[in-house]
């Protein structure tokens, strides 16, 4: 895969459009750009694969599920280093 892969207008309007509703599904968006759903397919694997696009996340309320305690957990380093220079 080309790692300098150039961002065009096309590319840029389908990361608009799902910036605004990930869950948009790509044929939504094919409609909205005035391209295939192959087309976005194709480009938001590429923007994928050199890392322009990162993923995905699943945001959820864990208390509607009914898991309602929260924990913390603190880290403890036996050896740090200096944060002063």
């Amino acid at each position: 895969m080309n790692k300098n892969y150039d961002i065009d207008n096309v590319d840029l309007k389908i990361l608009a459009l799902l910036t605004e509703d990930a869950k948009m599904p790509y044929t939504e968006v094919a409609k909205k750009v005035f391209v295939s759903g192959g087309t976005v397919h194709v480009r938001m694997r590429k923007m994928e694969e050199i890392g322009i696009v990162k993923g995905t996340t699943l945001k959820m309320d864990y208390s509607k599920m009914g898991y309602d305690i929260t924990a913390f957990l603190g880290i403890y380093l036996e050896k740090a280093p200096s944060m002063m220079p």
